[in-house]
C-alpha cells in the first residue's frame, strides 16, 4: 500500500501537497526502512509555522489515502539553528534515510557537502585541519596543517599537487557532475580565510577561532543561507511568519548635542553599540561624556534584552556615571543604576517603561522610574512625551522629537531635540545630530530592528549636570 502511495504521488507537486496542511508545507521528507521491513516517512516542518495539531491532522489526511502509511513529524525550531556551529550539525536531522521531498534541493546539497568533508578527511588524513564553504561564491576551502606540508618555510609543491588531485577525485566520486552546481572552485591553503564561511564539520569549527558573541548572528545566518533562504529552516520560518531577530545586525551610532541647562551652556558626546547574542536576544553598550561650566560628567552602561520587533522588548541594564564639579567645593559623585526596561509596539506607537534603583556617593538613594509614549508621525519622524521620577528631582516632564531626512549621501543622519521641566524650577533644552551606521532604513525600523530608543541619553543627561543631581552618563534608558 505504501508503495502504491509513493507511485501515485511521485510527481513533486503531488507529493508536496500530500504532506501539506493549510499553509504549512514540509521543507523535507525522508524515508527509512525499519528492521521489521516497515517504511517510515519523516516529515520535517518548521516549528514556527506548523500548528501544534499539524501531526494529528496530517495523519488523519494520509489515513484516507493510505491506511498503512507510517509517518513521523519532525519539528525544526530556532534553537536547533542557533546551536548549530557547523553544517554537519545543522543537517543532522536529515542525515538518515532517502530524500523523498526536497523542494529547493538545499537539504540534498547540504548532505552532499557534509559527505564530501567526511570523505576528504578520510583520504587526506591527519594533515588536514578543516573544510569551509563560501555559499555566495560557491567555493570550497581546504585548510592544511603547515607543520605537515611546509618545510623550511616553503610548501612542498609536489605534495600540494597530489593533495589537489585527491580533492578533485573525491568531489567527482561523491557528487559527480552535480557538484559543479554548488562548488565552482576549490582553494587549498594553510590558514582559514576571513569572511562568512561555513565549517562543514565540528573539527573544522574548532580549528577556526570561535567568533565573538556579536558575530554569532552572522555565522548562523550563513548556515541558514546554505540551506537556502527559501527553505523553512528556523531562520526561514521566522521570515515566513514576519518574525525578525532581536537585532538585525551589529550596529552602532554616535551623537553630539548641545543646549541649555538652567541657563548654563551644556554639551554631550555619546555613542552606543548594539549586537545580537542569538536570534531572540541582544546586548547594547552605551557611553557618553560632556558637561557644563559647572563640571564634567560621563558614564557607561550595558543592556541585555529580548526582543521581537513585531511586539516589543524586555530587558534590563546596569549603569555607572559620575559628576565631577569644578567649583572646588562639592565632591565628585558616583551613581549606580540597576533597572528593568521594556518597550511595547503598537503600529506607529511605542510605549517605553522602566523602573529600578539608584545608589552611590553623595546622592539620594532610592527607586526611580519612567514612562514615555513615542509616536511615529511618519516612519522617519518621531515625537515623544513622558515623565520620569527619581529621588533627586522627584518629577521630570519630557518632550522630544527625532527626524531622519534620509539624505542619499548620509542615510543614517538624524536631527533631534528635547526639552524637560522638573522639580526645584529645573529646566533644560537640548538639540543635536546623530548618525546611525549600517544599512539604510527608516528611523522607525532603526529603533525597532537595530538599536532602541533610550531617551535618557537626552533628558536625564541634561538633568544630571547640576552638582546637586546625579549624572546618567547618557547610558540610562
Amino acid at each position: 500500500m505504501t508503495k502504491t502511495f509513493l507511485t501515485e504521488t511521485s510527481a513533486h507537486s503531488l507529493l508536496e501537497n500530500s504532506f501539506s496542511i493549510g499553509r504549512t508545507r514540509p521543507f523535507c521528507v525522508t524515508s527509512e526502512r525499519r528492521s521489521n521491513g516497515k517504511l517510515v516517512y519523516d516529515v520535517h516542518v518548521s516549528a514556527s509555522t506548523a500548528p501544534l495539531g499539524y501531526a494529528s491532522q496530517l495523519k488523519r489526511k494520509l489515513r484516507g489515502v493510505s491506511p498503512d502509511l507510517n509517518v513521523r513529524v519532525r519539528r525544526l525550531g530556532n534553537r536547533h539553528l542557533w546551536r548549530s556551529t557547523n553544517l554537519a550539525a545543522l543537517v543532522k536531522p536529515f542525515r538518515g534515510g532517502d530524500i523523498e521531498l526536497d523542494p529547493t534541493g538545499a537539504v540534498g546539497r547540504s548532505r552532499d557537502l557534509v559527505q564530501i568533508a567526511e570523505a576528504l578527511r578520510f583520504e587526506l588524513g591527519a594533515g588536514v585541519k578543516g573544510f569551509y564553504w563560501e555559499p555566495a561564491a560557491r567555493v570550497l576551502f581546504v585548510v592544511f596543517d603547515p607543520k605537515t606540508h611546509v618545510c623550511d618555510g616553503r610548501a612542498k609543491t609536489d605534495r600540494l599537487k597530489a593533495l589537489e588531485t585527491t580533492v578533485r577525485r573525491v568531489l567527482l566520486e561523491h557528487a559527480g557532475p552535480e557538484a559543479s552546481r554548488y562548488i565552482v572552485g576549490v582553494r587549498l591553503g594553510f590558514h582559514v580565510p576571513s569572511g562568512n564561511l561555513v565549517p562543514l564539520d565540528l573539527r573544522s569549527y574548532r580549528t577556526r577561532r570561535h567568533p565573538p558573541v556579536w558575530r554569532r548572528f552572522g555565522r548562523n545566518s550563513t548556515l541558514a543561507l546554505v540551506l537556502g533562504v527559501s527553505v523553512p529552516t528556523a531562520a526561514a520560518a521566522q521570515q515566513a511568519t514576519q518574525i525578525s531577530p532581536a537585532v538585525s545586525a551589529p550596529n552602532w551610532d554616535l551623537g553630539l548635542s548641545g543646549g541649555s541647562r538652567d541657563g548654563d551652556g551644556a554639551f554631550m558626546f555619546e555613542g552606543s553599540y548594539t549586537a545580537p547574542i542569538d536570534f531572540a536576544t541582544g546586548f547594547r553598550i552605551d557611553g557618553a561624556a560632556g558637561g557644563t561650566s559647572e563640571g564634567f560628567q560621563g558614564g557607561v552602561g550595558i543592556h541585555y534584552f529580548r526582543r521581537d520587533p513585531s511586539t516589543g522588548l524586555l530587558g534590563g541594564y546596569v549603569n555607572w556615571s559620575t559628576v565631577d564639579p569644578n567649583d572646588g567645593v562639592d565632591d565628585q559623585k558616583s551613581i549606580f543604576e540597576v533597572a528593568a526596561q521594556s518597550e511595547t509596539y503598537y503600529d506607529e506607537f511605542t510605549l517605553v517603561a522602566l523602573g529600578g534603583v539608584q545608589f552611590g556617593s553623595d546622592i539620594d538613594d532610592g527607586l526611580f522610574g519612567k514612562l514615555q509614549v513615542e509616536w511615529y508621525a511618519t516612519d522617519d519622524f518621531m515625537v515623544s512625551a513622558g515623565g520620569r521620577w527619581d529621588p533627586e528631582r522627584e518629577g521630570l516632564g519630557l518632550l522630544g522629537a527625532e527626524y531622519q531626512p534620509a539624505y542619499l549621501a548620509m542615510p543614517g543622519l538624524t536631527f533631534f531635540a528635547e526639552g524637560a521641566v522638573g522639580g526645584n524650577d529645573y529646566e533644560h533644552v537640548f538639540g543635536g545630530i546623530r548618525f546611525y551606521f549600517g544599512a539604510p532604513k527608516s528611523l522607525k525600523d532603526r529603533h525597532r530592528y537595530d538599536t532602541f530608543r533610550t531617551t535618557a541619553n537626552r533628558g536625564v543627561m541634561g538633568a544630571a549636570i547640576p552638582t546637586r543631581e546625579p549624572a546618567s552618563g547618557g547610558c540610562v534608558p
